[in-house]
Formats: structure tokens, C-alpha cells, sequence
């Protein structure tokens, strides 16, 4: 919009506008040549309209303290009073308030932020910190537990190396439902026990692992400690050495609607195989039920090749009776490579020929080649819309080179009767955690 014409729009009107020109990634809203900042050096009207638009400053989120050069301009721009002049700006709303993680940190601003939480701790919405260390955490703990209670803070996220966690004060936050946990290095199991005592009242959590492996144990502590969870993404667990059927024993029910669960990439699983048994796609069933479970994700590794890994997975799905939506996605995608689990022909095969088979599954999305083209016809009109059901819709993930084959597929009439229920679509690659 040219600078002309919005200064004839009221102050209010130009600030809706501004805030949709925020950046996607929180972090960048610091950079100079990105908005809110880049808003400001229009015009003096623009700039107007910038200061007084509220939600563009109830947000820093520093970007990951990987290189010197980024940690010295950061702390000049907290003790030079930036920040608190850009929080300055953000009226009575609600703050967002730390740093974003990164897999190898090297430094952590979190010796700086005491002042912050101390100001602005009875404001803050969302908090991310990065504790690499005992040092730094028992240093919050000390510089934060007088600060009180933090009334409205609902999202945590923890990045740590840390495998036991001391209380915190941010963990007692009554309105705290979302807590996101990134532990990082190591080459370990992360036993139940010292997880933290994320609290009764969360309702969504991701536990991240660079190197680490939840066993069994930590994730029956993790759904017993959280009994309303309605939604989590998950790295696939491990067995710990107790035996398997001791650790399997007791069953429970989880309220879970959705869920993330990540296979383990190679290297990972190399590691797993000289510490520990493989869960594999059993966990989804025992030791906690999922009898709610609507929306699942798999992030598959290829690896699972063998026959048994392919059946225990949809012989495991089959048993979710609720299930909506199910989502299958490879770790990896390029331009001209896409990587299908074997298991998702499988499955295909499986809703095809038998029909009692995932009667609630309203969609399907599954990275597929278009040399099996015809296998999605025949899934598709074997669930057709009925009345009380939509049919079965199915999202096709593919790689770039690859469209132009779906397109002319499209073209020949390849899916006359049924492409009103399938997308095709490039496949963008899920990243685990950080």
C-alpha cells in the first residue's frame, strides 16, 4: 500500500493492517528490516501508527544465542533500555516474553531477564527460556522466586541439559496449560521421575529430545502426572531396562485428542539399539489407551521396512476408534526425492479391502508416488460420502518434480468421480522439537 494512501486511513484501521504484517517466527519481529521496526521508518505517519498499534510490541523473543555476535547485540539491546522501551509500547496486553532454543546453545541471556520478570512477571502470557546448566537454573530460581506468583502465564517453554528439575515458580502458574520441553545433548534415557511436575492442569505439551530417549516408565509418569492432556508431540519412546512385560503391565486412559509422535531418525536409533529395547508403534496402545485420540500424527522413519513393523502399526491404528484425522509424514523430502514409509501402502491396502477397518476416518494425508495413482482411486471410492459421513478425504504429500505428473493424472481423468475428495499437495518435511 503506498504511504500516500494510508494516510488517509485512520490510525486504527492502518495498525490492523500493520500487526497482519507481522513476521511468522516471533524472533524476527526484532529485526530492523522486518516489522514492527521496518513500520516505523516509512513515514512519520506509519510511524505513528506503529507506536500507538499495541499488539506490535507485547512481544520479544530473542533469537537463538548461537553466535557471539548475536549474543553481544542482544545484551546491548536489553541494557540499553530497548527493551523495556519496546514493552513500553505495549499498552495493559499481555507479554511474550525470552529466547528462542537452539539444539547446541553456546551462551544464554538468561542472567538478564531477572529485571523483566520482576517488572512485567504479573503480565507475562508466554515465557521461553534456555537453562543449559544447574548454575543458570538455581540463579533464576534465586532471582525469581521472590518475584511472587505469575497469574497469567499460560505457555512455558524450557530448554535445557538438565535431566533433574528443581521446582519453579513459573510451574505453580495457575493458568498454565501449555508447557514445551526441549532437552538437549546427551545420549541417554530421560526416566519418568525427572520429568517435571508439569501439573493437573495442562492441556498441551511437547517433550524434545537432541539425543535423549523417553522410556516407557517416563511416559506413563508424563499422562499420569497430566491426566487432562488433550494434546502432545511425543519422540517414539524406548523400553527401559525393567523387563518388557513388567513395564507394560498397567494400562491407563488417556483424554488425548491429538498427537505428535515422532520416529527417531537413523543415528538416533543406532544409539537406541545398544541402550535399550524398541517400543516401536505398540506405545499407542499400552501401557496408555487412547480411547479419545481424533487427530495423530506419525513422523516415520524408513527404516521400519520389515512386515511385522508394518502390520503391528496398522493392527495398533485399527484400534483407535475415534480417529479423524491421520496424518503420515516422512522425516525427509527434497525437489526430486520423496521418501514413503512402507507401511503406508499398507495401510492403504488395509482401508481398501477391508471395510469394518478405521470406520471413523474422515481424512488421510500420506506422502504417495504417482506410479501407485490408482491405489487412490480405489481407496477413495471405497469410502464413499454416506449419510452421517463425508467419505474419506485423502491428502497426497509429493515432491516438486513430481506435480506435474499428478496434474497430468488430473488431466487424463485419472480421478473422475473422487477428485472433489483428494489434494495434492508439495510435502514441506516435519521438524522434530527445535
Amino acid at each position: 500500500m503506498p504511504s500516500h494512501y494510508s494516510s488517509s486511513l485512520p490510525l486504527e484501521v492502518l495498525g490492523e493492517i500493520f500487526i497482519r504484517c507481522l513476521p511468522e517466527r516471533d524472533s524476527d519481529r526484532l529485526d530492523p528490516n522486518q516489522a514492527p521496526m521496518l513500520l516505523c521508518r516509512v513515514t512519520s505517519f506509519w510511524r505513528k501508527a506503529a507506536l500507538a498499534e499495541h499488539w506490535l510490541w507485547d512481544t520479544i523473543i530473542f533469537p537463538p544465542t548461537s553466535q557471539a555476535r548475536g549474543t553481544r547485540s542482544c545484551e546491548r539491546f536489553i541494557s540499553s533500555g530497548g527493551a523495556h522501551q519496546w514493552f513500553s509500547r505495549s499498552g495493559s496486553r499481555l507479554l511474550s516474553f525470552g529466547e528462542e532454543a537452539s539444539v547446541n546453545p553456546m551462551n544464554t541471556l538468561l542472567k538478564l531477564f531477572p529485571p523483566f520478570l520482576k517488572k512485567y512477571g504479573r503480565r507475562m502470557r508466554r515465557l521461553d527460556l534456555v537453562i543449559p546448566s544447574a548454575a543458570d537454573i538455581q540463579y533464576l530460581i534465586g532471582r525469581a522466586t521472590p518475584m511472587g506468583p505469575f497469574p497469567e502465564l499460560v505457555k512455558l517453554s524450557i530448554s535445557t541439559s538438565l535431566l533433574e528439575w528443581p521446582d519453579t515458580p513459573f510451574m505453580d502458574a495457575v493458568k498454565l496449560t501449555d508447557v514445551q520441553l526441549v532437552l538437549l545433548g546427551g545420549s541417554e534415557e530421560i526416566p519418568g521421575p525427572m520429568l517435571p511436575n508439569l501439573g493437573k492442569q495442562l492441556k498441551s505439551v511437547g517433550v524434545y529430545f537432541a539425543g535423549r530417549f523417553l522410556t516407557v516408565d517416563g511416559w506413563r509418569e508424563l499422562f499420569g502426572r497430566s491426566p487432562e492432556l488433550e494434546s502432545a508431540e511425543i519422540l517414539l519412546p524406548v523400553y527401559g531396562h525393567l523387563p518388557i512385560a513388567a513395564d507394560i503391565q498397567e494400562v491407563r486412559e488417556s483424554r488425548l485428542k491429538s498427537l505428535t509422535l515422532f520416529d527417531r531418525d537413523n543415528e538416533d536409533e543406532d544409539q537406541v539399539r545398544r541402550i535399550v529395547p524398541d517400543t516401536g508403534w505398540r506405545i499407542l496402545n499400552q501401557p496408555i489407551v487412547f480411547t479419545n485420540l481424533l487427530y495423530l500424527e506419525l513422523v516415520m522413519n524408513r527404516r521400519r521396512t520389515s512386515v511385522g513393523d508394518q502390520k503391528t502399526l496398522v493392527e495398533v491404528l485399527k484400534q483407535l476408534e475415534k480417529l479423524e484425522t491421520l496424518t503420515i509424514s516422512p522425516y525427509y523430502a527434497g525437489q526430486a526425492l520423496l521418501d514413503v514409509p512402507p507401511a503406508v501402502h499398507t495401510l492403504v491396502t488395509e482401508i481398501i479391502f477391508k471395510s469394518m477397518s478405521f470406520g471413523s476416518l474422515k481424512e488421510l494425508r500420506i506422502p504417495y508416488r504417482d506410479c501407485h495413482s490408482s491405489d487412490l482411486k480405489s481407496l477413495l471410492r471405497s469410502r464413499p460420502p454416506t449419510h452421517g459421513h463425508p467419505g474419506l478425504r485423502v491428502t497426497v504429500y509429493t515432491a516438486a518434480t513430481y506435480m506435474v505428473h499428478w496434474k497430468r493424472l488430473a488431466r487424463q481423468g485419472m480421478f473422475y468421480g473422487v477428485e472433489d475428495r483428494l489434494c495434492i499437495r508439495v510435502l514441506t518435511p516435519r521438524t522434530f522439537g527445535i
